[in-house]
């Protein structure tokens, strides 16, 4: 690391995991020289990774966090490790800090400042899973680098541009206005990063594009771009609204609520604890169940995707309760099907569509029906067409079997899967186009990288005199 070089910190902050990413600014786009991570917050024992990547091969540093195993304390150990290989911490001249949800307060990046601080922990209660251990964080931070630049970047930003008809609920219009109840949207660096991307790709500027953005991890959302801008995206008033995540359910009758919220809904006879930041805004028994408990994990047991997909393959070990192992499998494949069709019918509307179009079985048409219902004027129709759909996130990236799976009920809308290229594009680094030649609608795989748009946008703050 050259010493006229600065450096450029970016943190992002989970309910339950903290990453870190460094990167050199002697060029005009940051380059990342190192990358950390803790895990399993809140429990006994949480893993903590430093990766040197400026280093060849890389060198990766693996230590654990005990007993202390809150957010401030993981962040002082991963700076403390940070530390010890890279020596010196004043040369990080500017910190960006991820933030998922900017409210009506903040929808554009801010430097943080005292004031900005307080405002950040007032919006803990509106997404109290998300905010407020990024608040923890913040404040931790700036204790630990006090003289950086410290600037907040919020998922929310890039859907700004929402329409009026996308955003509003169906509530009273001045009482939700005034209490802030409206669709926000998240995964917005994400979205605004991969869209640019595969502009790129396609030989243009994004502004030229209708782009459908898939973003799918633990956490998944679709977001609907035109000329560069989100015009409708699945998740709303918070992270989970919207498409059928690894624990979130997505959609639902809120009324539903109500009963999950009783004490006769209990899991596996048990009512689930609830987990809530230390200190921090607590959470309801829904909230916990709705954010931890539902999604692939609530229908049949796992929320990893790939260990969806073995056991709708094999069923898995042990008995498995009633139905044993064949009911295993049908619900991982049920889940897999619910979340593949959750997804679609962001893309288009298929109202028009036979029941049996797709040659799928009940779960298939059952559970999609009911999606088409809440997604009418979705994002095909909202485009009036589109030039591109978009893979990214952890699942996005590497499920050949999730992408497959979507991509073969396209074929409506000009889809044509590469069947190859789409099981060559697993673990890239680069961008990869995995529709036929000749596609009406390309399909793209494209790694994202919020943590290098953060450092992107912290460096104009790190500028500023």
């Amino acid at each position: 690391m050259a010493s006229e070089t600065s450096q450029i910190l970016v943190l992002n902050c989970g309910s339950s995991t903290i990453k870190i990413k460094l990167f050199e600014t002697s060029s005009s786009d940051p380059k990342p020289i190192a990358k950390g991570s803790v895990s399993k917050l809140g429990s006994s024992s949480s893993p903590v990774s430093l990766t040197l990547l400026s280093q060849n091969p890389p060198k990766t540093i693996d230590d654990t966090l005990e007993k202390e195993t809150d957010h401030a304390s993981a962040i002082k150990k991963l700076i403390e490790v940070l530390k010890s290989q890279t020596s010196d911490l004043q040369k990080i001249k500017t910190v960006g800090h991820r933030v998922v949800h900017g409210g009506q307060k903040f929808w554009d990046p801010v430097r943080i400042t005292p004031d900005t601080l307080d405002d950040l922990d007032h919006l803990s209660d509106l997404a109290p899973l998300h905010n407020h251990p990024s608040v923890v964080v913040i404040r931790a931070a700036l204790e630990l680098l006090p003289h950086a630049t410290h600037s907040a970047v919020f998922d929310t930003s890039f859907h700004k541009t929402l329409p009026e008809k996308a955003y509003v609920y169906a509530l009273p219009y001045d009482a939700a206005k005034e209490g802030g109840l409206r669709r926000f949207g998240f995964h917005g660096t994400s979205h605004a990063y991969v869209a640019k991307q595969a502009a790129k790709a396609m030989g243009g500027s994004v502004e030229n594009y209708k782009i459908i953005s898939l973003h799918l991890g633990n956490g998944a959302s679709a977001c609907a771009i035109e000329q560069g801008k989100s015009i409708d995206t699945s998740m709303g008033f918070t992270p989970v609204e919207g498409l059928m995540m690894g624990t979130r359910s997505g959609d639902l009758d809120p009324s539903a609520i109500f009963h999950i919220s009783s004490s006769k809904f209990n899991i596996e006879g048990k009512t689930p604890a609830v987990p809530s930041a230390p200190n921090g805004p607590q959470i309801t028994k829904a909230e916990a169940i709705l954010n931890y408990q539902s999604g692939l994990k609530g229908v049949c047991g796992e929320s990893d995707v790939r260990k969806v997909e073995e056991l709708a393959e094999t069923g898995g070990n042990g008995d498995g309760g009633e139905g044993g192992k064949e009911e295993r499998k049908r619900r991982a494949e049920l889940a897999l099907t619910m979340y593949c069709v959750s997804f679609l019918s962001s893309c288009f509307a298929l109202a028009d569509l036979a029941p049996g179009y797709f040659g799928m079985t009940l779960p298939f048409h059952s559970y999609n029906q009911y999606r088409i219902e809440k997604y009418i004027g979705s994002y095909y129709v909202a485009l009036s067409g589109a030039d591109a759909i978009i893979f990214t996130g952890g699942i996005g990236e590497n499920s050949v079997e999730v992408r497959r799976r979507v991509c073969e009920k396209l074929g409506c809308l000009g889809v044509e899967l590469d069947s190859k290229a789409n099981e060559e594009a697993k673990g890239l680094d680069e961008v990869r186009e995995i529709s036929r030649k000749g596609s009406k609608l390309r399909v793209f795989v494209v790694p994202t990288d919020e943590e290098g748009e953060i450092a992107k946008i912290a460096l104009g703050f790190g500028n500023e005199k």
